[in-house]
């Protein structure tokens, strides 16, 4: 099952765009057993890329029909398919 996630976060020190960004919002696509799972390997990942996690805004189950064929969404569903992670960031100016 592949879930959608998304995070509102801010750069942590160590973030090389930490005091040129407020934060970003990281949609969050991975594969796993449920979504309790998928929760803890993006949170993990999320602070391995040095970001810190205010909030979690959306975490549900999606399937690969919710999206448009070649739409972006539909695209990184299927990398998730693959590579079980995929996070896209949306970075936002102080």
């Amino acid at each position: 099952m592949v879930y959608f996630l998304t995070f509102h976060v801010i750069p942590d020190a160590g973030n090389e765009v930490h005091g040129q960004t407020q934060g970003a919002y990281i949609n969050c696509w991975i594969e796993a057993e449920n979504l309790e799972l998928a929760k803890t390997i993006s949170a993990r990942s999320i602070k391995d890329m040095d970001w810190i996690i205010l909030e979690l805004q959306n975490a549900y189950e999606i399937n690969i029909t919710d999206y448009s064929p070649g739409s972006e969404g539909r695209q990184f569903h299927e990398q998730a398919l693959i590579g079980k992670e995929v996070y896209s960031i949306h970075q936002y100016a102080e």
